[in-house]
């Protein structure tokens, strides 16, 4: 993450499935590529790349089934539980930016200094896996 281009990503993968334009206003507009589950590629794949330099930010990996302990067995038990929410003109939408609470209703498991975290669903499942190339950084104040 951070160094491989969207034209990498193509070369290696073929077409995506589809792609979407995200802007929220807060930073760099982002192209999300997605790719559905194959004999190439296991599971659902989002790649979020920078529309300005087409440098891949981070790739969403949404596995199925797979437990909170089965996850932290593969990582490694260095990791930071932490709580997330929206930002304020968020709460409605699936996705968005959001800002780190002790009250968040969103639960991962980062490994901070490898750029992976892991979100959790309130049945203890993962739900996605995130490759980052940079910290989870966010202006927004609670609303």
């Amino acid at each position: 993450m951070g160094r491989a281009t969207r034209d990498e990503v193509i070369r290696a993968l073929g077409e995506p499935k589809s792609s979407e334009l995200i802007e929220d206003g807060k930073g760099p507009a982002e192209e999300w590529l997605h790719y559905e589950g194959g004999a190439d590629v296991p599971e659902e794949l989002v790649f979020a790349v920078d529309v300005r330099t087409r440098v891949v930010l981070n790739l969403i990996v949404y596995p199925e089934k797979v437990k909170r302990e089965d996850a932290i067995k593969h990582f490694g038990e260095d990791y930071t539980l932490a709580r997330y929410e929206f930002c304020g003109g968020f709460d409605e939408e699936d996705y968005g930016p959001v800002y780190e609470t002790p009250t968040g209703r969103f639960l991962r498991l980062e490994y901070r200094a490898r750029g992976i975290a892991i979100s959790l669903q309130s049945n203890d499942e993962v739900h996605y896996i995130s490759y980052e190339s940079r910290p989870r950084d966010s202006k927004c104040k609670p609303n």
